[in-house]
């Protein structure tokens, strides 16, 4: 359900969505651990072209440049914590709707009577 200023969610389908953006969460936590491993020089041999591959791959797995590895991986898990964060907001919107709801029926019930 949506209003001008808020979307809610139903309680079960946001927990579905919770559920699978965590799972994404938790993804980006070992790719991010994977990553940091590979952060280092790598064994490819004594020759100018291995040593420039080698620290080509290390600046862009370890470095803090927006656009390495880790920085990428980083923005993804943000951005998917941060829709956690708002499908938790949707659902509390739409138990507060619920709620008021019940509220306004309960009252016109009792008024009828």
């Amino acid at each position: 359900m949506t209003t001008k200023d808020q979307i809610s969610l139903c309680p079960e389908s946001g927990r579905a969505l919770i559920k699978a953006l965590q799972d994404r969460v938790d993804d980006a936590d070992t790719w991010l651990r994977k990553v940091n491993r590979l952060a280092r020089p790598l064994p490819l041999g004594a020759h100018p072209v291995a040593d420039a591959a080698s620290a080509r791959f290390q600046r862009f797995a370890g470095s803090e440049d927006e656009q390495s590895l880790p920085a990428v991986i980083s923005a993804y898990r943000e951005v998917l914590t941060q829709t956690c964060d708002a499908i938790t907001t949707a659902m509390r919107n739409f138990r507060e709707a619920d709620a008021r709801s019940a509220h306004a029926f309960a009252r016109i019930h009792a008024e009828g009577r």
